[in-house]
Protein backbone atom coordinates (compact mmCIF):
# COMPACT_ATOMS: atom_id res chain seq x y z
CA UNK A 1 0.00 0.00 0.00
CA UNK A 2 1.16 3.89 -0.98
CA UNK A 3 2.11 5.73 2.43
CA UNK A 4 2.08 9.59 2.15
CA UNK A 5 3.59 9.86 4.82
CA UNK A 6 7.15 8.80 3.74
CA UNK A 7 7.30 11.99 1.81
CA UNK A 8 5.39 14.58 4.35
CA UNK A 9 6.58 15.40 8.07
CA UNK A 10 3.89 15.32 11.30
CA UNK A 11 2.41 18.37 12.25
CA UNK A 12 1.06 21.54 10.64
CA UNK A 13 1.42 21.34 6.93
CA UNK A 14 2.34 25.06 5.26
CA UNK A 15 3.52 26.61 2.01
CA UNK A 16 5.09 24.57 -0.63
CA UNK A 17 4.52 21.38 1.39
CA UNK A 18 0.85 21.56 0.96
CA UNK A 19 1.55 22.06 -2.53
CA UNK A 20 3.48 18.81 -3.23
CA UNK A 21 0.53 16.86 -0.90
CA UNK A 22 -2.26 18.19 -3.24
CA UNK A 23 -0.38 17.49 -6.39
CA UNK A 24 0.92 14.20 -5.13
CA UNK A 25 -2.96 13.12 -4.29
CA UNK A 26 -3.70 13.85 -7.62
CA UNK A 27 -1.56 12.18 -9.32
CA UNK A 28 -2.35 9.21 -7.06
CA UNK A 29 -5.56 9.36 -6.96
CA UNK A 30 -6.22 9.52 -3.23
CA UNK A 31 -9.00 11.10 -1.54
CA UNK A 32 -8.34 13.48 1.93
CA UNK A 33 -10.54 13.70 4.49
CA UNK A 34 -11.70 17.29 6.01
CA UNK A 35 -13.66 16.75 9.30
CA UNK A 36 -14.86 20.00 11.62
CA UNK A 37 -13.86 19.82 14.81
CA UNK A 38 -15.03 22.10 18.28
CA UNK A 39 -12.44 20.71 21.18
CA UNK A 40 -9.57 18.66 21.89
CA UNK A 41 -11.48 14.84 22.22
CA UNK A 42 -12.43 15.25 18.39
CA UNK A 43 -9.18 16.55 17.26
CA UNK A 44 -7.60 13.15 19.57
CA UNK A 45 -9.83 10.94 17.68
CA UNK A 46 -9.22 12.19 14.31
CA UNK A 47 -5.47 12.29 15.23
CA UNK A 48 -5.43 8.56 16.14
CA UNK A 49 -7.33 7.42 13.34
CA UNK A 50 -5.06 9.19 10.46
CA UNK A 51 -1.99 7.67 12.51
CA UNK A 52 -4.15 4.25 12.79
CA UNK A 53 -4.19 4.50 8.61
CA UNK A 54 -0.93 6.24 7.76
CA UNK A 55 -2.65 9.45 6.39
CA UNK A 56 -3.06 13.10 6.25
CA UNK A 57 -6.12 14.97 7.17
CA UNK A 58 -7.56 18.16 6.66
CA UNK A 59 -9.46 19.49 10.32
CA UNK A 60 -11.31 22.48 10.19
CA UNK A 61 -12.88 24.71 12.47
CA UNK A 62 -16.20 27.30 12.32
CA UNK A 63 -15.79 30.33 13.61
CA UNK A 64 -18.68 29.26 16.08
CA UNK A 65 -16.81 26.12 16.67
CA UNK A 66 -13.92 28.71 17.18
CA UNK A 67 -15.75 30.17 20.24
CA UNK A 68 -17.03 26.63 21.44
CA UNK A 69 -13.38 25.81 21.67
CA UNK A 70 -11.94 28.36 24.51
CA UNK A 71 -15.18 26.89 26.46
CA UNK A 72 -16.47 30.84 27.36
CA UNK A 73 -20.00 32.25 27.17
CA UNK A 74 -19.09 34.77 24.65
CA UNK A 75 -21.08 38.05 24.65
CA UNK A 76 -22.58 39.47 20.74
CA UNK A 77 -19.59 41.96 21.33
CA UNK A 78 -16.94 40.07 21.83
CA UNK A 79 -17.53 37.17 19.47
CA UNK A 80 -15.07 38.24 16.72
CA UNK A 81 -12.29 38.11 19.33
CA UNK A 82 -13.24 34.86 20.69
CA UNK A 83 -13.27 33.43 17.57
CA UNK A 84 -9.79 34.43 16.67
CA UNK A 85 -8.20 33.64 19.96
CA UNK A 86 -9.98 30.09 19.91
CA UNK A 87 -8.88 29.60 16.10
CA UNK A 88 -5.42 30.41 17.63
CA UNK A 89 -5.38 28.03 20.46
CA UNK A 90 -6.80 25.37 17.96
CA UNK A 91 -4.25 26.07 15.84
CA UNK A 92 -1.65 25.74 18.55
CA UNK A 93 -3.26 22.49 19.99
CA UNK A 94 -2.70 20.55 17.16
CA UNK A 95 0.47 22.26 16.02
CA UNK A 96 2.21 20.68 19.49
CA UNK A 97 -0.33 17.24 19.31
CA UNK A 98 -0.24 16.05 15.92
CA UNK A 99 4.06 15.27 16.01
CA UNK A 100 2.96 12.55 18.98
CA UNK A 101 0.82 11.48 16.37
CA UNK A 102 3.39 11.34 13.72
CA UNK A 103 0.46 12.85 11.07
CA UNK A 104 0.59 15.76 8.81
CA UNK A 105 -2.28 18.26 9.27
CA UNK A 106 -3.71 20.67 6.89
CA UNK A 107 -5.58 23.08 8.91
CA UNK A 108 -8.89 24.82 7.65
CA UNK A 109 -10.16 27.95 9.25
CA UNK A 110 -11.77 29.86 6.84
CA UNK A 111 -15.38 29.23 7.39
CA UNK A 112 -16.24 32.55 8.24
CA UNK A 113 -19.85 33.83 8.43
CA UNK A 114 -19.80 36.84 5.92
CA UNK A 115 -20.71 39.39 8.18
CA UNK A 116 -17.67 39.05 10.06
CA UNK A 117 -15.64 39.74 7.24
CA UNK A 118 -15.86 43.75 7.87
Amino acid sequence: MYNILNFIKPGIVTGKEMYDIFILLKKKKIALAAINCIDTNSINCILKSASKFNTIVIIQISFSGSIFFIGKNISSRNKIKYAIYGATLFAKYIQKVSKYYNVPVILHTDHCIKENLG
